[in-house]
């Protein structure tokens, strides 16, 4: 299990995934990360950890970090009931990640499977860059890649035009 930043570096190379990390001090907001003038700008991305109004289904998604989500949209995609943020709570026990650290790579922490990652379109075939399980450090790789890691790991990732 990839349950910290060794291990999912560990998981990369063994599969020969080529990537960059950047070490940071604690980033909580898109914002903060921008300020911080990480390299490839373009490649940032957010990551939402969203549930139905029920807490029942839960989505990991992934997006550019400058793309306004469209939940009732995205909400006909899934086919799910109205869509809303999940709990820190939720987010701490599903994925054992903490505020600002969310991360496709979360679904490594996901022993259940219970949470998918939907990432968008826009980075199947170019770098991208989310949080290594922790707000202080970033890491970069090909999109492709990472949705490749993920499925081999058990994960179950969807590419969606967000």
């Amino acid at each position: 299990m990839a349950n910290d930043k060794n291990g999912v570096l560990a998981l990369l190379e063994s599969a020969a995934i080529k990537y960059e990390v950047t070490e940071h001090q604690p980033i909580y907001t898109v914002e903060e990360g921008e300020a911080l003038k990480l390299p490839h700008p373009e490649a940032i991305a957010r990551t939402l950890f969203l549930c139905d109004d029920k807490h029942q289904n839960f989505w990991l998604i992934t997006l550019p970090k400058d793309k306004k989500l469209d939940l009732k949209a995205l909400r006909v995609q899934l086919g799910s009931r109205r869509l809303t943020f999940a709990a820190a709570k939720e987010l701490d026990a599903m994925l054992n990640l903490p505020p600002g650290s969310v991360t496709p790579l979360g679904a490594l922490n996901d022993a259940e499977g219970r949470v998918p990652v939907i990432i968008d379109a826009a980075f199947k075939e170019s770098l991208i860059g989310v949080p290594l399980l922790t707000n202080t450090a970033t890491i970069w790789l090909n999109g492709a890649d990472l949705a490749l890691m993920l499925t081999q790991q058990g994960h179950k990732v969807n590419w969606l035009a967000l």
